[in-house]
C-alpha cells in the first residue's frame, strides 16, 4: 500500500496562495462589471472606444491573419502570405475587406478618419491599432 504524500507549507506561502485567490476573485468581479457597463453603454447608444477585431472576420483565414498581426509589430502582405501559405493578393484583399467591415460597423470614412481604423498602415506594413482594441 502506498502512503499519502505529506507536504509542508509555511504560513507565508499559505497567505500568498490566499492572496492569489482573492486577486482572481477581484479580477472576475471587474470583468463582470465591465461587461455590465458595456451592455448599458450599448443600450444608451454610446459608442464603445474599443472593438474585438475578430468580430470583423468572416472565416478562419481572416482570424489567422489577425492572429499573426497580434503577434507582430507590423508585417507586409508578402510576409503574412508566407506564414499562411497564400499569395500576397489574397492577404491584401482579406485585410481590406476586414478594414471595410470595421469602418462600416462604426460608420466611418477611412479617408477622413484613418486613425479610427482597426489597422494602421505604415508604408507597406500593416499593424493592428491597439488603441481601439480590447
Amino acid at each position: 500500500m502506498s502512503k499519502g504524500l505529506k507536504i509542508k507549507i509555511s504560513e507565508k506561502q499559505v497567505k500568498k496562495i490566499a492572496g492569489y485567490y482573492e486577486l482572481s476573485g477581484r479580477v472576475k468581479r471587474l470583468e463582470e462589471a465591465l461587461l455590465k457597463l458595456q451592455e448599458q453603454m450599448k443600450d444608451f447608444g454610446v459608442p464603445l472606444p474599443f472593438h474585438d477585431p475578430y468580430d470583423f472576420c468572416e472565416d478562419n483565414e481572416d482570424r489567422r491573419i489577425i492572429d499573426i498581426l497580434f503577434s507582430s509589430s507590423g508585417l507586409t502582405t508578402t510576409e503574412i502570405a508566407s506564414m499562411i501559405d497564400h499569395d500576397r493578393w489574397f492577404v491584401l484583399r482579406r485585410l481590406k475587406s476586414i478594414e471595410e467591415r470595421s469602418l462600416k460597423d462604426k460608420k466611418l470614412n477611412p479617408k477622413t478618419e484613418p486613425k479610427r481604423s482597426i489597422f494602421i498602415h505604415e508604408g507597406h506594413r500593416w499593424m493592428l491599432n491597439r488603441d481601439l482594441l480590447m
